[in-house]
């Protein structure tokens, strides 16, 4: 028996009310996404809303965020993941597995919990790829982020035979 066919991604983001953002620009001398070997390794990046785009869930989870609003911060920088993987490789079809998510919690001192923040982008690669696509995961609670963000994902994704770059 070979590999399952692609989840239907557009179905079942639409079933949990959630779309995909247009993809970040990359600003500097880097890559959003880099792929080789068969693998994607996507830059740290975190949830966005607009236009005009703007950070969402800008703060420090623990002292002016709660625990739901950094899951949601977690979730929506997982769609900025996928919305840069989707724009580089042209579809989501592409993604056999996440490999690793690393995340990254701008926490109060104290906040012990970043593991669960981080917990709720693996759970929805779960509710779309389902739970043979789960990553691997750490997560680091730290004092900053860029532009005041609350939560900054990096993942490394393993790519379908038809895309091994």
């Amino acid at each position: 028996m070979g590999p399952l066919p692609p989840p239907d991604l557009a179905g079942r983001l639409g079933a949990l009310g959630l779309t995909l953002p247009e993809p970040i620009p990359t600003v500097g001398r880097y890559r959003s996404v880099v792929v080789h070997a068969g693998v994607a390794h996507i830059s740290g990046l975190m949830a966005v809303t607009g236009p005009p785009l703007r950070i969402a869930y800008p703060g420090r989870v623990g002292d002016t965020l709660t625990m739901d609003e950094a899951k949601e911060s977690a979730r929506g920088a997982l769609l900025s993941t996928l919305a840069a993987l989707k724009g580089h490789l042209g579809s989501l079809d592409h993604v056999a597995s996440f490999l690793h998510v690393r995340g990254y919690v701008r926490a109060a001192p104290g906040f012990d919990k970043v593991h669960h923040v981080v917990g709720a982008a693996n759970a929805l690669i779960g509710d779309l790829f389902g739970d043979d696509a789960l990553a691997g995961r750490t997560a680091v609670g730290v004092e900053s982020l860029p532009e005041g963000a609350s939560v900054v994902l990096e993942c490394t994704v393993a790519l379908r035979s038809s895309h091994l770059g």
